[in-house]
This record gives C-alpha cells, sequence and structure tokens, in this order.
C-alpha cells in the first residue's frame, strides 16, 4: 500500500512537469476577409464624328441683328422720308434723320426755318401824284427733338414712347403804305409734346430698313408775344400757357434707311 501511494505521488509530480515542458502550439491567425475594391473603368472616349463643325458666321459691322429681329444693335443713322396725316400717299411731304444708340433709344431732330415776303409799289396816276411802297415779310425759326425710347417688344415690333421738347421762334413786319405806320410782332414758344409710336424692322432685309406709325400730341406750351405799333407808339407785351393731357394727335408714316 505504501508503495502504490508513493508510485502516485511520483507520477502526480512527473505528469504536469511533462506537461509544463512541452512546448505550446501556435495560435493560427484570424483571417479577416477584405473586400476587393472594383476597377476603375477606363474613360469613355467619343469616337469623333466624322462631319467637319461648320465654320462660324463672320458677321460684318453694322449688319448685326437683335435676337435675329432685324434691327440694328449698334450706334446707327437713319435717314428716312414719309408723310404726315391726312396727306396722298403717293405724295411724301415730311424727311428726317434719327440717331439710334445701342440700347434702341433714338434721337430725331426737328428744325424749322422760313422767310416769306412781299413787296408792293403803287404809283399815282394823276397830276402831280407819286408812288407808296409796302413790304410785309415772316420769319419763323424753330427747333425741337423727338426722344423714342423702347418700351415693349413684339417679335420684329417695337412700341416706343414719344417726348417732344421744342421751342420755336416768329418775327413779322407787317408795312402798309405810309412812312411810320409799321407794326413789329414777335413771338417765343416753349412746348412740351408727348406720344406713342410703332416700328418695324423687316428681318428678311440685310439692309436695315424701318416702317414708323407715330401719333403725337401737345402737352405743354407757353408763348409770349411782343407788338409794337409805330403808328400809335404803342407796345403790347402778352403771356399765356396752356396744359392739357389731350389724344387728338398728329400722325405720321415714315420709312428708314439705317447705316
Amino acid at each position: 500500500m505504501k508503495n502504490f501511494l508513493t508510485a502516485s505521488f511520483v507520477v502526480a509530480l512527473v505528469v504536469p512537469s511533462l506537461a509544463a515542458a512541452q512546448p505550446r502550439p501556435t495560435p493560427t491567425p484570424k483571417v479577416v476577409a477584405t473586400a476587393t475594391p472594383a476597377p476603375t473603368p477606363a474613360p469613355f472616349l467619343a469616337t469623333p464624328d466624322p462631319t467637319p463643325a461648320p465654320e462660324p458666321e463672320v458677321v460684318m459691322p453694322m449688319a448685326r441683328f437683335v435676337a435675329g429681329e432685324g434691327d440694328p444693335n449698334e450706334k446707327t443713322v437713319g435717314v428716312g422720308a414719309g408723310w404726315l396725316f391726312p396727306q396722298d400717299i403717293f405724295t411724301p411731304n415730311t424727311v428726317s434723320v434719327r440717331f439710334r444708340m445701342k440700347s434702341g433709344t433714338t434721337i430725331e431732330p426737328i428744325a424749322n426755318a422760313s422767310f416769306t415776303q412781299s413787296f408792293t409799289h403803287q404809283h399815282l396816276a394823276v397830276s402831280g401824284g407819286g408812288s407808296t411802297a409796302a413790304r410785309d415779310y415772316t420769319a419763323n425759326l424753330g427747333f425741337a427733338v423727338q426722344i423714342r425710347k423702347p418700351m415693349k417688344r413684339r417679335g420684329p415690333v417695337e412700341l416706343h414712347a414719344l417726348v417732344t421738347p421744342g421751342v420755336s421762334y416768329t418775327d413779322s413786319v407787317d408795312n402798309p403804305s405810309g412812312a411810320r405806320d409799321r407794326v413789329f410782332d414777335t413771338t417765343t414758344v416753349w412746348a412740351l409734346g408727348w406720344g406713342l409710336g410703332v416700328e418695324y424692322f423687316p428681318p428678311k432685309l440685310e439692309q436695315h430698313w424701318s416702317l414708323s406709325m407715330d401719333a403725337t400730341n401737345p402737352l405743354f406750351a407757353f408763348a409770349y408775344n411782343s407788338n409794337y405799333d409805330q403808328a400809335t407808339r404803342v407796345r403790347t407785351n402778352t403771356t399765356g400757357y396752356s396744359l392739357g393731357a389731350t389724344f387728338n394727335p398728329a400722325v405720321r408714316g415714315m420709312v428708314h434707311l439705317y447705316y
């Protein structure tokens, strides 16, 4: 019994020692799955078009159009003729020059200068008679500017607002037969007019033609008159003004060519 216990004790000491002396197995590393990145596709190369691109259109100066509608978009000068109605359509009776800005605003100067005179020489067919002479004349000078501002557009047709400031001067002499019986009369008028107009630019024409129609009305006027009677030596000065937004227009039709 004693020997059996001794042997058991020896086995109990030797077995753990042998187990401790044996090398421990190397742990197997844990495999982590990594997602393989998707390959980047090669850039798509478009097949060149065998048809060559059209050459850009060469636009000559002063031949450009706004949105293809036919009106010039540069500073231009328009020369035209037309009619003040009522008038025979076959007989133009007015001319004009228009200075058109790049924005479309147009300035149209209006000038008037005239001079009329009549001379009468009367011989008396009596014994010892003489003669009498009379000379009458009237001079007119006026200047105005019509400013045309585009407001709306429908296709090749523009709607314009019109403002026309101006001044005029009239000088006349009434000289009946006699030594000192002449009558001198002068009148100066400052005025402002308003109106509406339309202008059509034919889009199919190479030249810059336009057809326009205007309707203008007086808005304000101030007049100063001076009259001197040489026979009575009386001078009379008169002032007057008018103001009214009436619509009783003077109608005008014009044809212009812009250079």
